[in-house]
């Protein structure tokens, strides 16, 4: 009999998952506290994608409210924008925001799109 640290019963020994680097080679909680345990931290990979999502959205929005007198230069086509919806969120710069504005940034991906087209064929 075995004692689990999860639920506090007492239960058999053959409740108990296996652990190798224990003294009685058994987890210290029961099976069925363990399924609890992963059912209840499982997410599909759908649904963390959605969070993900949304996550990023709401730090775009609180980062343009931060900042909306912010003004940002296109390094491509050196027109000033506000720092709101003209330049795409990048969470990886300093200020938030791509270097280049949104149409030349679509120029930009438009024109890898058709070079890697040409080189395929």
């Amino acid at each position: 009999m075995k004692k689990c640290t999860k639920c506090e019963q007492e239960k058999d020994e053959s409740e108990f998952y296996a652990h190798p680097n224990t003294k009685d080679r058994l987890q210290s909680q029961c099976m069925a506290c363990m399924k609890a345990r992963s059912r209840g931290s499982y997410i599909s990979w759908n649904e963390w994608k959605v969070r993900a999502r949304r996550r990023n959205d709401e730090r775009a929005r609180a980062r343009s409210l931060e900042q909306p007198n912010k003004k940002k230069t296109c390094i491509k086509c050196n027109e000033e924008f506000p720092c709101n919806g003209d330049f795409f969120y990048n969470a990886s710069t300093r200020d938030g925001f791509k270097s280049y504005c949104k149409t030349c940034d679509n120029r930009l991906k438009a024109e890898r799109r058709r070079k890697k087209r040409e080189a395929n064929r």
